[in-house]
């Protein structure tokens, strides 16, 4: 046992796990990644799987039926994306042409404005834009064949997907059998919580990205933007990470409108929506719809995203969020680790936050201060 070792040792043992477990982690990244959103896909697959195996049908076809509705709802939004990408790369010349355009006017306004013709700055410009528009056929062709490439490592997704359904139960059997029997009480509630969790978790989120592609389409074709379904839907799906993902989103289309509308008010009008929408998706829609199924500290929230954005890249930031609550479920519910769920949890920081509560009494102070200095009264 380590506890028979100096503190040095078992310290040394503790860091040695973790880096060569950090080290598994990154070199079996191929592997592990499908994995995981089997996993998550599992959880969001089983409220449908338990309804149809409890009414209509035995698990096995239950399940297939389930990932069925699920593939025929991905394939749609795939094709659907695909021939929204085509239409984009078919207008390539008139786009790049709106492009240098607009890059003129703005270098003129420059020079206008605040005397500023730097031709380095012009010509650095105008061979982004080239690059952008030159030859895109054959990027977008690698862009495909790169996806495409992607799609095969997930090839098993599907049947990941059925394992875990249908070998949910076996699989909680056996972490039963790994617990000693006064602790069974206490495992059966772990694993009830991580299936609400995640189950809660990735729904949610899928009905979050859901009203998001539609706010953003329907606002963005009011505004006159170009493709702007392609634009709405591509920014919500970033929606799957957490405080980033509205802002690259919405940096895509403001930076779409600025070189193809012909006029910045565009792209003025596209950050303003996304301003708004970012402030509505964080503090109403998220939270009734999510709400507080993830437990997790901004701070940590933060953390988890750069890491995982070192370690397993986008698909990383896309899964360390219900990774890191499951994780703070178990820390709980062990003795020995419950400081380290504590310290993961947003506990002890509530009342300091901005909530409604928060504010209202902020108000009354300032409203008490200012009858203080200025009216004379208590």
């Amino acid at each position: 046992m380590l506890k028979d070792y100096p503190r040095s040792i078992r310290y040394t043992f503790t860091l040695l796990g973790i880096f060569l477990t950090l080290f598994g982690i990154i070199q079996a990244k191929e592997f592990l990644y499908p994995l995981v959103f089997g996993a998550l896909l599992a959880y969001l697959l089983y409220p449908l799987a338990n309804f149809f195996e409890k009414k209509l049908f035995p698990r096995v076809f239950s399940i297939l039926l389930s990932e069925m509705i699920g593939i025929i709802i991905i394939y749609g939004i795939g094709l659907f994306l695909v021939r929204q990408v085509s239409r984009i790369i078919d207008d390539f010349p008139d786009l790049r042409h709106q492009a240098i355009h607009n890059v003129s006017l703005f270098l003129s306004s420059l020079e206008t404005q605040f005397g500023i013709a730097d031709q380095k700055i012009e010509g650095f410009l105008r061979s982004a834009v080239e690059n952008l528009f030159t030859g895109t056929r054959e990027q977008y062709n690698k862009l495909f064949v790169d996806l495409a490439g992607t799609v095969l490592k997930m090839a098993l997704l599907p049947v990941y997907v059925f394992l875990f359904l249908f070998y949910r139960t076996k699989f909680a059997y056996f972490i039963l059998k790994t617990i000693p029997k006064e602790r069974h009480l206490v495992t059966i509630n772990v694993l009830r919580k991580i299936a609400t969790v995640a189950t809660r978790y990735m729904g949610g989120m899928f009905i979050v990205v859901l009203i998001l592609a539609i706010i953003n389409s329907t606002a963005l074709t009011l505004i006159g933007i170009k493709y702007a379904i392609l634009l709405g839907i591509s920014a919500s799906l970033f929606s799957f990470i957490p405080y980033f993902g509205n802002v690259i989103g919405g940096t895509y289309a403001v930076l779409f409108s600025l070189l193809v509308m012909p006029s910045p008010v565009y792209a003025l009008k596209v950050a303003i929506l996304f301003f708004l929408v970012h402030a509505f998706e964080n503090n109403i829609l998220s939270p009734n719809i999510v709400g507080d199924a993830v437990e997790i500290n901004p701070f940590f929230v933060i953390l988890g995203l750069i890491s995982a954005a070192m370690v397993w890249g986008l698909p990383g930031m896309m899964v360390i969020i219900p990774v890191l609550a499951v994780t703070k479920i178990i820390l709980d519910n062990v003795p020995a680790l419950a400081p380290y769920g504590y310290l993961l949890g947003p506990k002890g920081t509530r009342h300091h936050s901005l909530t409604g509560e928060n504010l209202g009494k902020f108000l009354k102070r300032i409203i008490k201060f200012y009858r203080r200095i200025f009216l004379g009264r208590q």
